[in-house]
């Protein structure tokens, strides 16, 4: 028992009471031994490592994003286009895509009003009941051939309308 806290005291540099029967150590105040003596050039080692981790982690993380890079760009031309884009792929200019990227020719101004609604919870699916709720989002488009413009409006969902013989709606 003496031997083993003997042991567990050696690094510290403290002496244990000869007389101590427990595992802990009694320092008595006078038996503090100076073991103070530390290698030579420690601190020197010491300062290296954290400029070596630095770089560890900073060329891993650099390999990864090359490799990443490196594979993106390989799917990227390995995947085929889908069916809707590839008769896209050889326009060059807006023009191009105006006259060509539609299949409908338009000879005058056209304007869409775009709903969205609210769900009715209890509709059935197949039911007219589905588009029996508010109107959520209201766009007005206006596609213009004459100057290759589409335009649009918003119109807020809680605008209200002075209807004449009826009020404000």
């Amino acid at each position: 028992m003496k031997n083993e806290v003997k042991q567990s005291t050696r690094g510290l540099g403290l002496k244990a009471s000869e007389n101590s029967s427990n595992s802990q150590a009694n320092v008595a105040p006078g038996n503090v031994e100076d073991r103070s003596t530390s290698p030579p050039d420690s601190s020197s080692k010491s300062s290296k490592r954290p400029y070596m981790r630095w770089f560890f982690w900073s060329a891993a993380f650099v390999l990864t994003a090359t490799i990443s890079a490196a594979l993106g760009a390989t799917l990227a031309l390995v995947t085929p286009l889908s069916p809707f884009l590839a008769p896209l792929r050889g326009l060059g200019a807006k023009g191009d895509l105006w006259t060509r990227g539609f299949q409908y020719k338009i000879a005058r101004p056209i304007n869409i009003l775009v709903m969205g609604i609210d769900r009715v919870p209890n509709a059935p699916k197949n039911s007219r009941e589905v588009f029996a709720g508010r109107s959520d989002t209201m766009l007005l488009l206006r596609l213009d051939p004459r100057d290759n413009s589409v335009r649009m409006l918003s119109i807020p969902r809680d605008t209200k309308v002075d209807i004449p013989g009826v009020g404000v709606a």
